[in-house]
């Protein structure tokens, strides 16, 4: 009886360290968004984005939730930040499309700083 306890925690000690993501898997391998912080909200900011940085959502206002999953995430932002928003593939469509699922944000260019 003792060993069947055992192994069982030892396989849900197991199913829960597995669960975890590391910010490496959820880059690799979470769609995103990138654009520019428009509007920091109350739990959201809204980005602009357009198709050079995002070509397969071409131009538009999302609203990213800032409850984010992974807690490595960017908590602070700036308007005019440049962000990458990893969320889990649904947006629900409205104007600003809005993506609640997310994973993590994070700083490609912060305010002000011009690329050459």
């Amino acid at each position: 009886m003792k060993r069947k306890t055992v192994a069982l925690v030892l396989l849900c000690l197991l199913l829960f360290t597995g669960c975890t993501q590391s910010m490496d898997d959820v880059i690799t391998h979470s769609p995103c968004v990138v654009g520019v912080v428009e509007e920091v909200g109350d739990g959201c900011i809204y980005i602009l984005t357009n198709a050079e940085d995002s070509p397969a959502y071409g131009n538009g206002l999302y609203c990213a939730s800032t409850d984010v999953k992974l807690k490595d995430s960017m908590t602070h932002f700036s308007v005019g930040d440049k962000v990458a928003v990893y969320y889990s593939g649904v947006i629900l469509e409205s104007y600003p499309a809005i993506l609640n699922d997310v994973q993590v944000i994070t700083l490609v260019e912060p305010a002000g700083r011009e690329t050459e």
